[in-house]
């Protein structure tokens, strides 16, 4: 089944994947009042807009930026927090609110931008299935799980966060084990675990501190491990942000020096926070600028003490996690799995700390794979991502994460040449911006997609 757009002349736009990055493209989009155009975004879920962070059924799953910080135009920094009082008055800048509302806030975005799109010849439909293969040709054909082929003279690979294959050591598992829960996000599994029973959490990242409230909020009793490489969980939000400082952070071509600035800024200033923030506006400009020595050597031995400090967890999840510690019922630990061994239901796990000459052993009742996302091209659990690979239509980034794009998102090609019609949006391009995973980022780089598009398709 082909998609007719023989009796319309309009270009058509695809957006692969219907997250806030997609969703976010697709609104800009629907927008603009220049070019004349059919977008189609293709996401399997419902309901765009909500992806993996915001399709959450947990309501104790909170943003991790205040209402304040979480608008979806980047020329309206109070759209959210106007949105959000209207559907709560008691919401002010500083509340940290539900992801389900956010996405109830994306999704809505999307409806009245539909409407208003409509009456300038610029129209939008959502497609539920998967997009497998992507042909280039003078166009692009587009191919999905459900059989059905589109032509597309643009298209954005909105594709969000990405889980990996299953890892090596699940071989140690037996097949299909109701042990071993890979999808973090498979909810249904997750409800199964018994109130009593101990789970082992891989991972100590964002995701983990999900999970974690997750077994809060449904009341969990058994003992809970977490266990990662540096043993280190997001850090807290204040309750409220401390007054603007003037700091003297230098950002320099020496990741070393600007790190060590940064350190010596943060313990004079009165929250540590105000220098990591003080940063953001130029993350992106310090990180391009880098040598690729520099940029792996920040991968190597920085990159997780920043993301624990630079994201952060909302105040109120910090007094969840911290209360599961205190209670004695979850164990943080620093270091790796050694070995796995399934006895009788249960999984028996030596762990090997990263500051211990031995070993411990625990037993478990249920192991989730909370390791995050991930972005290598060849661990990542993606078909698209494999065809298109072998097609040359993408290749991995020169530091082994996402795929090589331009500063503004021109996917590069098999040949290294960037194609003005191919573009990439969120947290395929971390490699090459560092920040590119927040709403803050993404809205900006959703406008800047959207006009390269429009100028693209107005040739």
């Amino acid at each position: 089944m082909s998609e007719n757009l023989e009796h319309d002349a309009r270009p058509v736009v695809v957006i692969v994947g219907g997250g806030v990055s997609g969703t976010l493209t697709a609104v800009n989009l629907l927008r603009q009042e220049e070019t004349k155009i059919k977008i189609i975004l293709i996401e399997p879920r419902a309901q765009a807009g909500l992806g993996l962070a915001y399709s959450t059924p947990c309501s104790e799953h909170l943003l991790n930026v205040r209402a304040s910080g979480m608008s979806a135009f980047a020329d309206d920094p109070g759209h959210f927090l106007k949105f959000a009082k209207e559907a709560d008055a008691t919401i002010d800048e500083n509340t940290f609110v539900s992801r389900k509302f956010f996405g109830h806030y994306i999704n809505s975005i999307l409806e009245k931008s539909c409407i208003q799109a409509a009456r300038r010849n610029v129209s939008f439909k959502h497609i539920c299935s998967e997009v497998i293969d992507i042909e280039r040709q003078e166009e692009y054909k587009i191919f999905l799980a459900n059989g059905q082929t589109i032509q597309a003279n643009a298209v954005v690979l909105a594709l969000g966060n990405l889980s990996a294959k299953k890892p090596r050591w699940t071989a140690n598992l037996s097949e299909g084990s109701e042990n071993y829960l890979h999808d973090p996000w498979d909810n249904k599994r997750l409800q199964k675990i018994a109130p009593e029973q101990n789970v082992l959490i891989i991972g100590t990242g964002l995701t983990a501190i999900d999970k974690l409230v997750q077994l809060a909020e449904a009341g969990h009793k058994g003992k809970i491990y977490a266990i990662s490489r540096h043993g280190l969980f997001p850090r807290p939000h204040t309750i409220k942000p401390s007054a603007a400082e003037k700091l003297s952070t230098h950002i320099c071509a020496s990741t070393k020096l600007t790190f060590g600035s940064v350190k010596t800024n943060a313990r004079s200033a009165s929250d540590w926070r105000n220098v990591i923030d003080g940063l953001r506006a130029d993350t992106q400009k310090w990180w391009c600028g880098l040598e690729h020595k520099e940029q792996k050597r920040f991968l190597r031995h920085i990159q997780t003490y920043w993301d624990v400090h630079r994201h952060r967890m909302a105040p109120q999840i910090s007094e969840i996690v911290e209360k599961l510690k205190t209670t004695g019922q979850l164990t943080l630990s620093a270091g790796r799995i050694q070995s796995f061994e399934e006895i009788d239901g249960q999984v028996k796990v030596v762990l090997r700390h990263r500051h211990q000459s031995h070993d411990t052993t625990i037993v478990v009742d249920r192991i989730i794979n909370c390791t995050g996302p991930q972005s290598k091209l060849d661990t990542v659990d993606s078909l698209l991502l494999q065809n298109l690979q072998k097609r040359g239509l993408v290749q991995s980034h020169p530091l082994g994460a996402g795929i090589a794009c331009t500063s503004d998102g021109a996917v590069i090609d098999k040949l290294g040449t960037p194609q003005q019609s191919l573009l990439a949006i969120g947290p395929m391009l971390k490699a090459q911006l560092l920040e590119s995973v927040a709403v803050p980022e993404l809205k900006i780089q959703a406008r800047a997609t959207s006009q390269r598009i429009c100028a693209f398709l107005g040739k």
